[in-house]
């Protein structure tokens, strides 16, 4: 199951508006809802910015992508851009490890 994938798995923090952090399992109960979605990851490249990486099932809406974006943004506040890509493969890390949730922005000393 998509939960016993992630234990043991790295889940960064997300920034969102005004320096709250989100945790890596927010998306991952999240999509809990959206059974149709494969895998999924969360990047964050700089601190306004969201991409949501998509590996569809064949029965995957593209309408949901949305609702997706809404509930990320319902707790990432409005300023947050937040780009959805459907992808065919999402690499493991270095390492091998599956990351749902990742951040490349630096922690605020």
């Amino acid at each position: 199951s998509l939960i016993n994938d992630v234990v043991g798995r790295s889940l960064d923090m997300i920034e969102v508006s005004g320096g709250k952090k989100l945790p890596g399992e927010f998306f991952v109960h999240l999509m809990l809802d959206y059974p149709e979605v494969l895998k999924f990851q969360v990047v964050q490249a700089e601190s306004k910015e969201l991409t949501l990486k998509i590996i569809p099932s064949s029965v995957f809406d593209k309408d949901q992508i949305g609702n997706i974006v809404d509930k990320i943004r319902e707790v990432s506040g409005p300023e947050i851009s937040i780009t959805c890509q459907i992808v065919t493969d999402i690499p493991l890390t270095a390492s091998g490890k599956y990351r749902v949730a990742f951040s490349m922005v630096p922690e605020a000393l």
